[in-house]
């Protein structure tokens, strides 16, 4: 495997459950054995609240002296938290190629990207980092009406320098399986992108919501019925990149 392999969630509208999303994907993949770094350039910096085993410990600063700060979130997860910070993005004055090229070098096995929720030079950069992206979807109309914005932000990035990425698929999250709405979409999703959307469905779950009190935990047999198809997601992203073990 060429270490470390860095994929972006994404998407420009808000609230469709991609940190979450990033989050168990990072917790998903130390469980396989994998040392993983979480770089967090949304804003909000949330994926601690899921990750971290104490969030209060977490530093806010991405750069210190020209130095990248890189927290220990819990056994095997790192994270770097740009927070109020995103423009460090630019490596202290340096495009995002350089930063890329400091990643690249970084003794980690995956490295998972949470983009922010905007159209902006940071959404294009933290795409323009990864070797692929994920486009995270809610089971909504307005959110699948905003895919097509998605692949062109894609296009973009790969022309300012990150013609090494490729879109790995389309995620679709927090479905109402009460709602023929989301199942109507889902539908159409499918018939809309056949050939890039994943099989799993992320299903909206309480116990989900619970854990951004408690981390992300599968102690007990309801949290990890709870949170397995995050699992089943990370197996189909692993077959998708052709990665084993």
């Amino acid at each position: 495997m060429n270490k470390p392999i860095v994929i972006t969630m994404t998407n420009h509208k808000g609230g469709v459950g991609k940190t979450t999303t990033a989050s168990f994907a990072a917790f998903y993949l130390q469980k396989r054995g994998y040392k993983v770094l979480v770089v967090d350039m949304d804003m909000q910096g949330q994926a601690r609240i899921y990750l971290a085993d104490d969030p209060t410990t977490m530093d806010y600063s991405s750069l210190k002296n020209g130095d990248m700060v890189i927290n220990q979130a819990r056994e095997g997860i790192d994270l770097i938290q740009f927070g109020n910070n995103a423009i460090d993005l630019q490596y202290a004055g340096k495009t995002f190629v350089a930063f890329r090229k400091y990643l690249k070098g970084l003794d980690y096995d995956f490295i998972i990207v949470d983009n922010p929720p905007a159209y902006d030079t940071n959404s294009v950069m933290g795409t323009g980092l990864s070797d692929y992206v994920v486009i995270v979807s809610q089971t909504q109309r307005l959110s699948l009406e905003s895919i097509e914005r998605q692949l062109d932000s894609i296009e973009v990035a790969q022309k300012k320098g990150g013609s090494h990425t490729k879109l790995i698929g389309i995620l679709q999250t927090l479905e109402d399986v009460r709602s023929k709405h989301d199942k109507k979409v889902i539908a159409l999703a499918k018939k809309l992108y056949p050939e890039i959307m994943f099989n799993t469905v992320i299903q909206h779950r309480t116990k989900i919501k619970d854990m951004t009190y408690t981390g992300i935990t599968d102690k007990l047999r309801a949290d990890r019925k709870a949170i397995e198809q995050y699992d089943n997601f990370i197996e189909e992203l692993l077959e998708r990149i052709e990665v084993n073990g």
